[in-house]
């Protein structure tokens, strides 16, 4: 319980900056750019949804309809369960299959609070899966994960958490959260923010790390040896 308390009482600190840079490299919904845009744009081709000219960069977009059947669990189950049959090897299509459903339980309970022992289980196979080299061999298995961690990301707003007295979002613990006896996280939901997410944003390196008042700022040294 003291650890939980402290936990809470000190926050985890973070930069209310990176965090938009990191929303806007996902997704940058004025110029219709980000990585969530390039792989909605894969599963695009994969499940033949129509894509567009962007105006104003050299790619392309999804359309509007083509994002709503992304975004809707029970379209894109269509769409895979088309894509399923030519494409993919029976081991491939089981484990689609097998991380369609979990998908669908997760967009159906909630995907900010896990609480239940049915999601607990169900987000722990889906890491499992996610792990495995079935998943590693089929770039449409891959897509799929990766569009729902983005949008994932998106839909907990990390920046909405941050404290403006401390600059720390302070995570409420609740210590008997689960019907299986673990810990549980809420508002925003910590355990639940993707550390296998990877997105690129470009920043300058003098402020990588910024100062407090005891310490002076500290500018990394990145000449190779």
């Amino acid at each position: 319980v003291r650890v939980a308390a402290e936990l809470e009482y000190n926050g985890i600190p973070v930069s209310r900056e990176i965090l938009e840079q990191l929303a806007t490299a996902i997704y940058d919904k004025d110029n219709q750019e980000g990585l969530l845009v390039e792989v909605a744009c894969k599963l695009c081709k994969q499940f033949n949804l129509q894509t567009v000219p962007c105006l104003w960069t050299e790619g392309e977009i999804p359309t509007k309809e083509a994002w709503t059947e992304l975004n809707n669990p029970i379209k894109m189950k269509t769409h895979i369960n088309k894509f399923v049959g030519s494409n993919l090897d029976s081991a491939q299509t089981s484990s689609l299959q097998r991380i369609v459903l979990l998908l669908e339980q997760l967009d159906k309970e909630g995907t900010i609070e896990l609480v239940s022992e049915a999601e607990e289980n169900a987000y722990n196979e889906l890491k499992l899966i996610e792990s495995s080299e079935i998943v590693n061999t089929s770039e449409v298995i891959q897509n799929i994960l990766l569009f729902k961690k983005l949008s994932k990301f998106l839909q907990i707003k990390l920046t909405k958490h941050i404290n403006s007295v401390t600059g720390h979002i302070h995570s409420s613990t609740d210590m008997l959260g689960t019907s299986t006896g673990r810990s549980s996280s809420f508002s925003p939901n910590s355990q639940n923010v993707s550390a296998r997410t990877h997105v690129i944003i470009i920043r300058p390196f003098d402020n990588l790390f910024p100062s407090s008042s005891n310490y002076q700022a500290l500018t990394p040294d990145w000449t190779p040896y």
